[in-house]
């Protein structure tokens, strides 16, 4: 956790709800209480930044010296201590599904409260919150073949190319005369993560020119590098309508005749396996161990 964060996390924690306030000379004290020597120039501006984002509930009395601080009573935000049994759960609801919707750096920023969710849930065996908790998910549909798990660091890669609206380069399985093999894309404009039935989706174009959008499971992508040049954005591209318009697109991965509409922009990458299913590599290798030219697989 970044140490700024964790010291107004810590900062929240002792500021009561109104109609009782603090000071910040009182704040101070109680930090230097907890090993925590914070100057109290540092307090005033994280109290500042706090209160003006206007998402913690922060009020300050000016009225006389010294300015008290609380907390608004009818304020049931992201405060750590005063977080009630909704607000954790859905805190654990979104836990589930967070890896996929959101960026590592976000994630990075939400587990202390995906922490404090877990304690206040588990801090009774009875409580109707956790039961739920432990009755209720949402599984992914049964999909038309069996799906590799995606490599975490390539998700990692195609979150910050999104974040930076960065090209990328990576290995996409793809179908070719009836078995699998890996081809080679450089470069890949990232448009966009769809998460269908459960399944995370990555919507992208190819090149600088060709405009045509695809949809493929971030399982069947490997090896991704994050490039240093801007991706070629769509400028129609619309995050509800791409996920309506890949429910179709989606059910036909795994047809041979899916996998053409982009294997004239890619590059063989010979790989291991029997080439019997959709989850197996092939086993024919380059003569030289490099890269084959899509054109000459097709002699």
């Amino acid at each position: 956790m970044q140490p700024n964060f964790q010291r107004q996390v810590t900062l929240l924690s002792l500021i009561p709800r109104a109609p009782r306030k603090i000071s910040v000379n009182e704040l101070v004290e109680r930090l230097a209480n907890r090993t925590q020597d914070i100057s109290k120039r540092s307090v005033q501006r994280d109290l500042k930044a706090m209160y003006e984002m206007g998402t913690f509930g922060l009020r300050l009395d000016d009225r006389n010296k010294p300015y008290g601080w609380s907390i608004e009573s009818c304020w049931r935000g992201l405060n750590l201590d005063l977080m009630d049994q909704h607000m954790a759960l859905a805190l654990t609801t979104l836990k589930r599904s967070a890896s996929q919707l959101m960026p590592p750096q976000s994630l990075q920023q939400l587990q202390p409260y995906f922490d404090r969710a877990d304690q206040v849930l588990a801090s009774d065996p009875e409580n109707p919150w956790l039961y739920w908790a432990c009755r209720v998910a949402q599984l992914p549909e049964p999909y038309p073949f069996i799906l590799p798990q995606h490599q975490p660091q390539s998700l990692e890669v195609i979150q910050q190319a999104i974040l930076d609206k960065k090209q990328i380069r990576c290995d996409i399985k793809k179908w070719i005369n009836g078995k699998m093999h890996w081809l080679h894309y450089n470069p890949i404009n990232p448009q966009g993560i769809l998460i269908r039935d459960g399944v995370a989706l990555l919507a992208f174009t190819i090149g600088s020119f060709d405009k045509r959008r695809h949809h493929k499971p971030i399982g069947l992508l490997r090896n991704a590098q994050l490039l240093p040049s801007a991706a070629v954005k769509s400028a129609d591209f619309d995050i509800n309508k791409t996920a309506q318009g890949s429910r179709g697109e989606k059910m036909r991965l795994g047809h041979p005749k899916a996998a053409h509409s982009i294997v004239g922009n890619g590059r063989y990458r010979g790989g291991t396996g029997t080439g019997k299913t959709a989850g197996a590599l092939c086993r024919t290798q380059p003569k030289n161990g490099g890269e084959i030219p899509l054109n000459r697989l097709s002699h």
